[in-house]
């Protein structure tokens, strides 16, 4: 190891951007020449990795490199963070994050870039955003308070989102709050929604932007996908926000969606880097069915709704038997099979091979706490100290 030193720093960090996170942290540990020289909070260096590890433009959250297992991170027992691997034989594995959260109730809002942002929740449909950390590097941001939230005023209703601009490389959480009095006020009528975005290293703090007046569908969870978090309205459209321009848009539903609303739950998830709608039966007897948001080859004409991964019936029993009304698809593996989560169960993950038609495999995963809530997740170095954040370091579980 001696003779790698004698190459100019830069060339040394431009080795080392090129190895996983996991190796990285064994070359800190080899001598101290190299533990001062990798240093996770200069942007140099974790601006470098994670370009290494992006491929064509996206996000890391994508999981869409072929050189990277799927990876996912939830909170699970003891309110600790847990990552999920799968690699190419669809073998699972959970390792617990060595980090102590905060005291609280948490839940995941995104993970983006390695970097995780949770909720504080003490009810389904108010996710207020906490902070913002990074599992590998420790560092922390807690959001503060603002004016409105130390009056207390009763909040019914929390939607939020965390996500990447690329343009500008920038980390921007949104939250749209719904206010109790208003409520009364309307007389049980439809409310606004007040907008509001933080952006790391700003110093901003939370910005308004305004009211919303899409009807969203309450207690529901955004998806995210290459800079916008989208959300399902209870009209059936879809609801984006763009991290860049921070403005909502519409999307239209796939055609004839409206016609089986009566007989299914419409769910957006994303699947191998692209919007779906998982279109899930509300009997035994429906054949559920994902709707991919594809891009159009034509220069200028909007992007198509196609179903596919329509499952027979007789496969629709074995993989509903005893969740009824439960499942949501949540990735696509390296080897074409769709992994479903059921709520009911809650802790149970199983695989569908597209190519057999066949289900394949079933997990039951004992690290989860309540409901196994999955979502894509790769360690990075992107530091928020370089972003410009004040940063508290989050203690190791291994101290205690």
């Amino acid at each position: 190891m001696s003779n790698i030193l004698v190459f100019p720093p830069e060339i040394i960090l431009n080795i080392v951007s090129r190895l996983p996170v996991e190796a990285v942290l064994n070359c800190r540990r080899v001598c101290r020449n190299l533990r001062s020289l990798i240093v996770f909070n200069d942007k140099y260096f974790s601006d470098m990795h994670l370009q290494q590890h992006v491929l064509h433009g996206g996000d890391v959250q994508v999981n869409s490199s072929s050189s990277l297992n799927l990876s996912f991170i939830f909170v699970g027992l003891m309110k600790n963070l847990y990552t999920l691997v799968f690699d190419d034989q669809s073998y699972e594995e959970i390792t617990r994050i060595n980090m102590v959260l905060p005291k609280g109730s948490w839940e995941l809002i995104g993970s983006c870039n390695g970097l995780v942002c949770l909720a504080e929740t003490s009810d389904f449909s108010i996710l207020n955003p906490a902070f913002v950390c990074n599992p590998i590097t420790k560092e922390c941001v807690r959001f503060i308070k603002n004016k409105e939230e130390k009056e207390e005023r009763k909040i019914l209703e929390i939607l939020s989102g965390f996500g990447y601009c690329r343009l500008k490389n920038e980390y921007k959480v949104v939250r749209i709050r719904y206010y109790g009095d208003e409520v009364i006020a309307a007389e049980g009528g439809y409310v606004a929604g007040h907008v509001q975005v933080y952006t790391l290293g700003s110093g901003g703090g939370w910005r308004d932007k305004g009211e919303t007046h899409h009807s969203f569908v309450r207690g529901s969870r955004s998806v995210y996908l290459n800079g916008v978090c989208f959300w399902l309205d209870s009209t059936g459209m879809i609801v984006a926000f763009d991290f860049a321009s921070e403005e909502f848009q519409l999307i239209s539903p796939p055609p004839l969606l409206d016609d089986f609303n009566n007989f299914y739950s419409n769910k957006l998830c994303t699947l191998g880097g692209c919007l779906c709608i998982f279109q899930q039966p509300l009997s035994i007897s429906g054949i559920p069915g994902i709707w991919v948001l594809r891009k159009s080859e034509g220069k200028g004409q909007e992007d198509i709704w196609v179903k596919e991964c329509p499952l027979p019936s007789i496969v629709s029993w074995e993989l509903y038997r005893k969740n009824t009304q439960t499942a949501m698809p949540f990735a696509i593996t390296k080897r074409d099979e769709i992994l479903f989560k059921f709520y009911q169960s809650g802790k149970t993950i199983a695989s569908y091979d597209l190519k057999s038609a066949t289900p394949r495999n079933n997990w039951m995963l004992d690290k989860v706490w309540n409901r196994f809530e999955a979502i894509p997740h790769v360690n990075t170095f992107v530091s928020l100290k370089a972003l410009g954040e004040v940063v508290t370091k989050l203690a190791p579980i291994n101290r205690f």
